[in-house]
């Protein structure tokens, strides 16, 4: 059963989409997700080289780059499933990504958001984002960020999904709303799931 729409939203993502997609494909659980890509106007080729290689990908095509929530909120409106998964487009996903997601947000119909555990492209030993925190001093922060990815194995409780690779209930978007286009980028995750406390 379809269950996922991942987005991802792409500019100028030449060097990065083909291993995106490509990873997103070789994964076994096809049959949970189908991938939308919104392109935020794109002046490399890449939206082109999506377009050729990748025949499966719907695309939403921007004609200039109106930041990441603008993007983000065009594909999340066009998802038909109960879930959306927002991936950026300089990722590349390991085995269970999507089940894994879908899962995570099963466990409880009160789950809003579920966030991967992402690793740094360098060193895939440390991690980039284990789900974001907000402190008492009002600063958001990445969980375990460049500590060893062996110390972040098991489900924890987090304040915000990261953006970057993440899942959240389309129904609860619906209700509270989108993403706070004035971010343009960055934060837009912790205020999303601040408004959905």
């Amino acid at each position: 059963m379809m269950k996922a729409t991942v987005v991802i939203p792409n500019y100028n993502g030449m060097k990065y989409i083909g291993d995106c997609l490509d990873s997103l494909y070789q994964l076994r659980e096809q049959e949970l997700f189908t991938v939308l890509l919104v392109d935020n106007g794109s002046k490399d080729g890449s939206l082109e080289v999506v377009k050729e290689k990748y025949p499966q990908v719907k695309v939403v095509e921007l004609t200039e780059n109106t930041g990441f929530c603008h993007a983000v909120n065009v594909g999340i409106e066009a998802a038909g499933t109960p879930y959306v998964i927002l991936l950026n487009n300089d990722t590349v996903v390991l085995e269970g990504f999507v089940k894994g997601l879908v899962d995570a947000i099963e466990q409880d119909d009160k789950i809003f958001a579920a966030s991967a555990m992402m690793l740094q492209w360098q060193d895939h030993d440390l991690i980039d984002d284990a789900g974001d925190q907000y402190c008492a001093l009002g600063w958001a922060y990445a969980r375990g960020k460049g500590k060893p990815a062996l110390g972040y194995q098991k489900p924890a409780k987090i304040f915000a999904a990261c953006g970057g690779a993440s899942i959240y209930r389309k129904k609860i978007l619906d209700q509270i709303g989108y993403f706070d286009e004035n971010h343009f980028a960055y934060l837009e995750d912790i205020d999303i799931c601040y408004r959905a406390a």
